[in-house]
């Protein structure tokens, strides 16, 4: 692929096009899937390789079309993996339909806009089109007149959200918005889908042996061979792993999604809240053990992963229908904020690691708890969450915001400091004084 990316970059566009997509269509329709599929790689790397020359609209018709063929009626889902490939591919380096353009705030700090280009209201109908029958699978035509089932799997799902993603980026607001209710519908189904499941896995030993029961069925069905629990146990563990992944993608899709339609996401507020609320509270959080301290390990970790997206997916929520509506939900999110930054911080007077940096301090009057301020493990999702999302919900709740200043202020003093054209009057110290002051 890589060869394929360096050779459309350095040949001539007039030369390669006329040569290797129709090569390309031949590979599509193979009757290997192995052949269709590194078709779709192949194409995938050319139009990377190749983004300034594939700016026809004829040409990205046909692009387009090979790639949601075969998310639509290929039988294989190692296929559909790779063509979805090639769609992320169109939308990220293609300027689809350059007619279509809008102009876009992309710094408000330095009011700057950016004038850029989308695709068309029907390219976008069809990706996410494509996007939904990926997700949920899709009957096809055997060729006799029988319809088969192409049941969706777990690496495909995984794709499709990040698609989503990518998706949501280059389009237009105002396409997203009129086309997007199905695709939310879609993404948020899955989402709840692969939260319950990790929930009974997690708080109910009777449905836990249930799957591994189903899973033991499955093996003796497919297989003449006698049953191996240690195979049950680790395909059980796979698609535990599985569910955690699209779990989180799922909601940094959502989030994405909410980002761009802004006030179009009030529609789905009062469903779509509480059940990434939960999420975000930690309510069935995963603490499998008893069938490898593997599975355990990744649980812990994984839950951090989905309530930092649940943290990002709540706030632009919140963002798109403002504080008013947000209603008694934004309370309780704040309440979770603390309580999460709490967790993460060592307690000065009880961590050693804190007191042996505190003397190594050059000043021993540096007694601020803001300016020590010390993560557990400074590699945890939630940080990266809790520090960006601050100035949107100050700005969000005004006065509301006090309570969350001592874990806020110097995240907030940091993206200050990054700013061109700011300066920060105050010391961490006496900036904290005057606004505890001002509290009381």
């Amino acid at each position: 692929m890589r060869l394929a990316d360096e050779f459309t970059q350095n040949m001539d566009s007039k030369i390669t096009l006329p040569v290797v997509i129709p090569f390309i269509q031949q590979l599509l329709q193979s009757q290997q899937y192995i052949l269709r599929s590194t078709g779709h790689l192949l194409l995938s790397a050319i139009i990377e390789g190749s983004r300034e020359q594939l700016q026809e609209k004829a040409q990205q018709d046909l692009l387009l079309q090979m790639a949601t063929q075969s998310i639509q009626g290929d039988p294989s889902n190692r296929v559909v993996h790779s063509a979805i490939q090639t769609l992320g591919s169109l939308c990220r380096d293609l300027n689809l339909d350059e007619d279509n353009i809008e102009v876009e705030t992309v710094d408000q700090s330095q009011n700057a806009e950016k004038t850029k280009s989308f695709f068309s209201s029907i390219y976008a109908q069809e990706i996410m089109q494509s996007i939904i029958i990926a997700i949920k699978g899709v009957d096809i035509d055997d060729g006799g007149g029988q319809k088969v089932r192409r049941n969706p799997c777990f690496p495909v799902q995984l794709m499709a959200c990040r698609m989503t993603t990518t998706f949501s980026d280059n389009v237009s607001k105002s396409i997203l918005k009129e086309n997007c209710q199905i695709l939310v519908q879609v993404i948020f189904e899955l989402l709840y889908q692969n939260q319950q499941y990790i929930t009974e896995m997690a708080n109910s030993e009777s449905e836990k042996n249930n799957e591994l029961q189903r899973i033991q069925q499955q093996l003796l069905t497919s297989s003449t061979t006698q049953l191996d629990e240690d195979i049950a146990n680790t395909k059980f563990s796979n698609k535990l792993k599985a569910a955690y992944k699209i779990r989180v993608q799922s909601a940094i899709a959502l989030t994405t999604l909410f980002d761009r339609i802004e006030e179009g996401c009030e529609q789905y507020f009062s469903v779509v809240c509480p059940i990434v609320m939960s999420g975000l509270i930690g309510e069935g959080m995963s603490r499998i053990v008893d069938i490898g301290t593997q599975i355990a390990c990744v649980a812990s970790q994984q839950d951090k992963e989905y309530q930092s997206a649940c943290i990002d997916c709540v706030m632009a929520l919140f963002s798109g229908i403002g504080k008013e509506k947000a209603g008694q939900y934004l309370n309780q999110f704040m309440d979770e904020i603390i309580k999460i930054e709490k967790e993460m911080i060592f307690d000065p007077n009880k961590s050693q690691l804190q007191l042996n940096q505190q003397q190594q301090q050059q000043s021993s009057d540096q007694t601020s708890s803001l300016q020590h301020k010390i993560y557990k493990d400074e590699s945890d999702p939630r940080i990266r969450s809790i520090e960006s999302l601050y100035v949107r919900l100050a700005d969000l709740v005004k006065e509301q915001f006090v309570p969350l200043l001592e874990f806020a202020m110097k995240p907030l003093l940091r993206k200050a400091q990054k700013r061109s054209g700011i300066r920060v009057l105050f010391s961490e110290q006496s900036l904290s004084d005057n606004l505890r002051g001002n509290s009381s």
